[in-house]
């Protein structure tokens, strides 16, 4: 009788030891690999030519968007009027869709018309996730806001920046502006110990205006720009720390919007002096040294060039193929495409919203974030269609490949 109870519990023992393996075993195969951090570009990893394979529509009520890849959760804003817009979550399915700023109560009452002490925080658009996926930083309107184009995204001149919680419980001003300045564009680093954005001056210059999107303080809207980079810390409980900053191309003339910050290297879009377009991809050291252009197609507007996760792309948003080459021609001709170098830097077209241009319908990416894995990319798509309401569209689009 011992010797059965002694072979029972050796069964039972030997159960335990098999289950415990087969937890083991199918926990390691739930964990997939993860792209390396810093990103870096071009990646030695072999990779195949880059195509969407399909898409999958989010919302029609989308905007300026991010992803964050630890929540796997996404941030967008939503333009209810030109003077008002909220920051919302959403997963990319779709669901669990929620409204992260209507409530928070350093914003006042925001639904209403009129505010108490400050009409431009109606409006905070351009989240940026912190890593941690605990909080983001948005562009809030100062009380210089007005709703004109130079002031809402993807420009940012009277805009703040400050840090939202990921539900909207708190909020916490982090760089305010004064008349004529402005914020545009912020990110955090990958690992959140860096916050990089576009900052601007007043120059002092008076230009030319006209009755349709006048400027602020009547000078250019493209010159007084420069990258701003300081490290970041928020302690438990905050507020939010930024120290060590630094001014990076602020000797430089012209226009600049940061893209990424992968270790001590900056990602941005610039254009020279006071050309009124984007079309310089570059990337620099954090002080602005070892300065280096990606892209240049010439007269074509190039903006937001990001590596991929596993750093064997470099995606931007491009006019290319399409006829807006002449800087001076109206913003209303302008589409965008998102594109994509490859290890041989190659430009490859990922997107085709519009088959042709022509005056009846054109489209717009936005803005795009890349998704945990490398394979997703989130994209908002604005299309203009003659006679319609326009389109406000996220949509998911899956690649052939991790990138």
């Amino acid at each position: 009788m011992h010797r059965c109870a002694r072979k029972r519990s050796q069964c039972l023992l030997s159960e335990l030891a098999c289950s415990g393996l087969l937890l083991l075993v199918s926990a390691c195969a739930s964990l997939l690999p993860s792209p390396p951090l810093p990103r870096s570009f071009p990646s030695d990893l072999e990779k195949p030519r880059p195509v969407v394979e399909s898409s999958r529509v989010v919302t029609e009520e989308g905007g300026f968007l991010d992803w964050c890849h630890a929540s796997n959760l996404i941030a967008f804003a939503y333009e209810t009027h030109r003077s008002a817009s909220e920051i919302y979550t959403i997963r990319p399915d779709g669901s669990d869709r929620r409204c992260v700023t209507c409530d928070t109560p350093e914003f006042g009452n925001t639904k209403a018309r009129g505010i108490r002490s400050n009409r431009g925080r109606r409006y905070k658009s351009a989240p940026a996730w912190h890593p941690s996926c605990e909080f983001m930083v948005v562009q809030v309107g100062s009380n210089d806001f007005r709703p004109t184009i130079w002031e809402r995204p993807p420009f940012g001149i009277h805009n703040e920046l400050w840090i939202v919680a990921a539900d909207g419980s708190w909020a916490e001003q982090l760089v305010p502006v004064e008349k004529g300045e402005g914020v545009m564009s912020p990110h955090f680093s990958d690992l959140g110990t860096r916050l990089v954005w576009a900052a601007r001056k007043p120059t002092g210059k008076k230009v030319g205006q006209t009755r349709i999107d006048p400027t602020p303080l009547s000078e250019s809207p493209w010159t007084g720009w420069y990258l701003s980079v300081t490290d970041f810390v928020r302690p438990h409980g905050g507020p939010s720390v930024l120290s060590n900053p630094v001014e990076s191309l602020r000797k430089h003339t012209g226009f600049f919007r940061p893209s990424a910050l992968t270790g001590d290297t900056l990602w941005f879009t610039r254009t020279w002096k006071e050309r009124k377009m984007a079309d310089k991809l570059q990337r620099s050291n954090l002080d602005g040294s070892n300065d280096e252009t990606l892209y240049d197609s010439r007269n074509t507007w190039e903006d937001q060039g990001e590596p991929s996760p596993w750093g064997t792309l470099l995606t931007f948003r491009s006019s290319q193929p399409y006829a807006w080459r002449n800087p001076g021609s109206p913003m209303g001709h302008l589409h965008l495409e998102l594109w994509a170098l490859n290890h041989d830097r190659e430009a490859i077209q990922l997107t085709h919203y519009d088959g042709k241009v022509n005056d009846s319908r054109r489209s717009l990416v936005e803005d795009y974030a890349w998704g945990p894995r490398g394979r997703e990319i989130a994209v908002y798509v604005k299309q203009f269609t003659y006679g319609e309401k326009p389109r406000h569209a996220i949509e998911i689009l899956r690649l052939n490949d991790e990138f």
